[in-house]
């Protein structure tokens, strides 16, 4: 699988078009750096198969990068509107 992680502009586009700001009170940071992401993730020495709970994916770049290595990943989002903008694009690996 090849999700292409998301740049610091189209994780702008996509929070403008769906109008969110982050939010203090959920603890948002959105992740915008994708050497950030491939470092994070062969840090954490994860083998394909392996099974990681990602907590707070936000627009889904970190998950992008954790599904590229082959991981199972369930994705736990508490903002509705990361919910709705995440629903229509489920990815499943089995």
């Amino acid at each position: 699988m090849n999700l292409p992680l998301l740049s610091p502009r189209t994780t702008q586009e996509y929070l403008q078009k769906l109008g969110v700001r982050p939010r203090k009170s959920l603890g948002q940071n959105f992740l915008v750096d994708a050497n950030l992401v491939r470092k994070s993730i062969e840090m954490a020495e994860l083998q394909p198969g392996t099974n990681v709970v990602e907590v707070g994916p936000g627009l889904g770049t970190l998950t992008r990068g954790l599904l590229n290595s082959g991981v199972n990943v369930y994705a736990v989002e508490r903002d509705a509107v990361m919910m709705k903008h995440l629903s229509p694009r489920p990815i499943v690996r089995r």
